[in-house]
């Protein structure tokens, strides 16, 4: 498999593409979401044993450098750490042979596209992991003993064929334990909602669906004690399912969602014109999106990629001067319905602002956010008093009086609490 970045420019994916014969042929490239999205680089990926390690800025702009590692040969990733929280670039990774990671990349300066200099950086995986090493095992979900369902080729799918079908059930087989569930599977336009549920318990609403391309991903769906023997996993719902993946562990890192005013899936302009605004300093990532204020029907939407279900909170990001609106307004659709939050952009720019509202995921007596594209913020900025950028008044419409700026960045979702995962495949995959 060959992971590649998906374009020139902006927060995006990755993609892959995969080959069942050598090389001689490969698949049309997907989609992958194991890493999120980040800024568009070349990215470092080495094997470690049984693991596979995975470089990049993990940010909207060139900067923090991050090193995560995956157990399911980069379906999922289950830890990471930062490297370098300042200005990074292009990376690649190298393992010694006495299990030391080597990681070499571009670091500092003030030019976007050019590091001041090359470093490199040594760890061991105690020191990636914070001591947390842990164990999974995968199972293929196009099993010829399950309830319902196709069996489908797709060389994407992490055992080259994959189940679908509509209310679908799969046996599994454990040892007594306690492990993290975790689905994989696949992601397009006309993806619906699905509920997973284990021996006949809801564990969580998944959402699937993905605005550009399609690909697969990996789901959290909870931490369940399984007694020994026989269970079953159910799908409610059209789906197209790969793996399920049970690990034994310390916890996984929760799951941190940014959606970027430069993402191309997570983020769009609904109506009217929004200038993209590259000069000038403070604000998250490459950019910020600004219009200039009137009667609120100006919108854009932000949508988050929650990969779980869960409760979380919601923040924002603008850029910290004066002259800004004093009453930016967001509505954040979740499972419970929608919460309006007014936001006073004249103080705590150039941080995370909470948006004061907890999203609610699928509990006994609660609501629910499924995983996937569930969540998103629509900002409608509205009865500024002041110009946010001297040389935009000239875009006003003309019969429009004379309004301030509203601005719009960047939604981080964060959870309150989560599931973890892991998963392993039995492929090997390639740079």
């Amino acid at each position: 498999m060959i992971n590649g970045r998906w374009g020139a420019g902006g927060t995006r994916y990755r993609i892959t593409s995969t080959s069942t014969d050598g090389g001689q042929t490969w698949s049309p490239p997907v989609v992958d979401g194991a890493t999120g999205q980040f800024v568009a680089v070349d990215a470092g990926m080495v094997q470690l044993g049984d693991r596979l390690l995975f470089s990049r800025p993990d940010s909207s702009a060139r900067a923090n450098m991050t090193v995560s590692i995956s157990y399911d040969e980069g379906a999922s990733y289950r830890y990471s750490r930062v490297v370098n929280p300042g200005p990074s670039y292009y990376s690649d990774l190298g393992v010694l042979s006495d299990g030391t990671v080597l990681l070499v990349y571009g670091r500092d300066g003030t030019l976007p596209s050019f590091p001041e200099r090359i470093t490199a950086a040594r760890f061991d995986l105690a020191w990636l992991t914070n001591g947390r090493d842990s164990t999974s095992s995968s199972q293929e979900l196009a099993s010829a003993d399950a309830r319902g369902g196709t069996v489908v080729s797709d060389a994407n799918a992490m055992g080259g064929k994959a189940l679908r079908g509509d209310n679908v059930e799969v046996p599994f087989d454990v040892a007594a334990g306690t492990y993290d569930v975790a689905v994989r599977l696949q992601r397009r336009s006309g993806s619906v909602q699905v509920r997973v549920s284990v021996d006949g318990l809801a564990q969580g609403l998944i959402d699937p669906k993905l605005t550009v391309g399609q690909g697969y991903q990996v789901y959290r769906v909870g931490t369940l004690p399984l007694t020994a023997g026989r269970h079953w996993l159910r799908f409610t719902g059209a789906v197209v399912a790969d793996q399920l993946t049970l690990t034994s562990g310390p916890p996984a890192d929760p799951p941190n969602v940014v959606a970027d005013n430069d993402s191309v899936a997570s983020f769009e302009v609904v109506s009217d014109t929004w200038d993209r605004i590259t000069t000038g300093t403070g604000y998250f990532g490459q950019s910020e999106r600004v219009h200039a204020g009137g009667s609120g029907t100006a919108k854009v939407r932000f949508r988050p990629d929650v990969p779980m279900s869960g409760i979380y909170s919601a923040a924002v990001w603008y850029r910290a001067a004066a002259g800004q609106a004093s009453n930016a307004s967001f509505v954040v659709h979740h499972a419970g319905g929608q919460s309006a939050v007014k936001v006073d952009q004249r103080s705590g720019g150039g941080h995370w602002v909470p948006l004061g509202c907890a999203l609610a995921s699928r509990n006994p007596g609660g609501g629910h956010i499924p995983g996937g594209r569930l969540v998103h913020g629509t900002p409608q900025p509205r009865h500024q008093r002041h110009i946010h950028r001297r040389h935009h008044s000239s875009h006003r419409r003309p019969t429009q009086p004379r309004q301030p700026m509203g601005l719009t960045r960047h939604l981080l979702v964060v959870p309150r609490h989560h599931g973890r995962l892991v998963r392993r495949s039995q492929r090997v995959r390639r740079r």
